[in-house]
């Protein structure tokens, strides 16, 4: 591989701090100095995961201990090498990918639709959330239990709608229901907050 520095070029051969074919670039600490290398890593290759939105959140979790454990920056530096853009990141990857809102909008991303222009059309659903948000200042505590069952029924089954409209490349779908799926999980993170304080 032959790279520019300082106005000179010059060449060697990649060696990766992580021992695989796929990493020969993106873990090669002379590679890493282009920073547009790193900017334009895809956060599914990075962890070896298919590309989708149904992801293996252990294997997930395991990969990112791993990597971390290789390429944090204490680690790094015992070795001579001063980076810590390697972990971040694993670190922004990791949790775009761990998160089932961020993970939609960065898929969105990846096809060139705009995660930001996500909106909810329907109406009674607007409408409905924001009743049960006003209600839960004076719901008791075993209205939001109920509530917190009802949710957490209601967020599994739009992620399973979400599989299937990303899987056919519905983006229309897909971005609807990405905008349901972060205002039933802030309600949930609401209830939960309610719960914890009475």
């Amino acid at each position: 591989m032959v790279m520019r520095a300082m106005g000179r070029r010059f060449s060697h051969i990649c060696e990766s701090l992580i021992k695989h074919p796929q990493y020969s670039k993106i873990f090669c600490p002379h590679c890493a100095k282009d920073p547009q290398l790193l900017e334009c890593v895809n956060f599914f290759s990075l962890y070896m995961i298919p590309q989708g939105y149904v992801v293996d959140k252990p294997k997930l979790t395991a990969r990112y201990k791993s990597f971390q454990s290789i390429l944090h920056p204490d680690i790094l530096k015992s070795k001579g090498i001063d980076n810590q853009d390697y972990s971040k990141l694993l670190q922004d990857g990791y949790r775009t990918l761990f998160d089932d809102v961020a993970r939609a909008k960065y898929l969105l991303s990846l096809y060139n639709q705009d995660p930001d222009s996500i909106t909810i059309t329907d109406t009674d659903f607007l409408e409905l959330m924001l009743e049960k948000r006003h209600g839960l200042d004076h719901s008791p505590q075993g209205d939001i239990i109920k509530l917190l069952n009802s949710v957490k029924g209601d967020i599994e089954k739009i992620k399973v709608l979400l599989k299937n409209y990303f899987d056919v490349f519905d983006w229309e779908n897909a971005k609807d229901y990405t905008a349901r799926l972060s205002f039933l999980i802030k309600l949930q993170e609401e209830a939960r907050n309610k719960l914890d304080h009475l």
